[in-house]
């Protein structure tokens, strides 16, 4: 019989290189730092912190992050899921070309805390949440029942969040929960052509714009919420409003012509 091996160690990081924890393998660590390092888990694993810069998070094991998590630049691939149970912060503070989360191949992130992704320093570098499935599965973002995600932008026009995707078939933003978009002034938020945006709950469109240019699966049957002085693009694309579903507000909706 194989001996299961444990590694208990306070807190971990990768600078470099790839490590592997292969099946058997448990890793106990509260608080995980990852830089310019890829790391693969093959049995779930759970941390309380995480900060994620510039690396790799992949293998089969569901990885769950209960606490502060701060991403830069970052990969996340499948098969295995990533629970995002506290409070998860991608920002663009103006220190790097642009900031982004990739989760590509078949990963998926689940998020029942609260997602924070900004961009609001004006100098046209964007903040993204990529989101890359292929024909082996899908990649998807969920924002679970009870989860919060924000999307806020500064007062310029160069602020800008793109939720970005390569094909409608494979790549997924599903909101269950409430998902709020803001801005200071000017800035906007575009989900685009690739992504399937699916809202199942509650958008709230708080301030500045919000570009839907993927279209729908299905029929969504959460409500959109259109502040005053906000405005909704809707693109050529097919979207779907179905039964139960609302929209309201004092702000403008508009869809734009082929």
């Amino acid at each position: 019989l194989r001996r299961q091996r444990q590694m208990c160690i306070r807190d971990s990081q990768f600078d470099g290189g790839t490590t592997f924890f292969q099946t058997g393998a448990t890793f106990l660590s509260p608080e995980i730092i990852i830089s310019g390092a890829s790391v693969d888990f093959a049995d779930p694993q759970s941390f309380t912190n995480a900060a994620l810069t510039s690396g790799r998070l992949s293998g089969t094991g569901n990885l769950t992050f209960s606490g502060a998590v701060d991403i830069h630049q970052f990969y996340l691939d499948g098969p295995g899921t990533v629970t995002l149970d506290g409070t998860t912060t991608l920002s663009r503070t103006g220190t790097s070309a642009y900031e982004f989360l990739y989760i590509e191949e078949t990963a998926s992130v689940e998020n029942s805390g609260t997602f924070n992704l900004s961009d609001s320093d004006g100098s046209g570098n964007d903040a993204y949440l990529f989101i890359r499935g292929n024909n082996s599965g899908d990649a998807l973002f969920t924002n679970l029942a009870g989860g919060i995600t924000n999307f806020h932008t500064g007062s310029d026009s160069l602020d800008r969040i793109f939720i970005d995707g390569g094909n409608l078939a494979y790549d997924h933003f599903i909101n269950s929960g409430s998902l709020n978009i803001s801005s200071d002034g000017s800035g906007s938020t575009t989900f685009d052509e690739g992504v399937t945006f699916t809202n199942n709950s509650e958008v709230n469109l708080l301030s500045g714009l919000l570009y839907l240019k993927g279209g729908s699966d299905g029929e969504a049957t959460g409500d959109l919420t259109i502040s005053n002085g906000a405005r909704v693009e809707l693109d050529s694309n097919t979207f779907i409003f179905g039964s139960g579903s609302d929209i309201t507000g004092g702000g403008t909706f508009q869809v734009d012509g082929a």
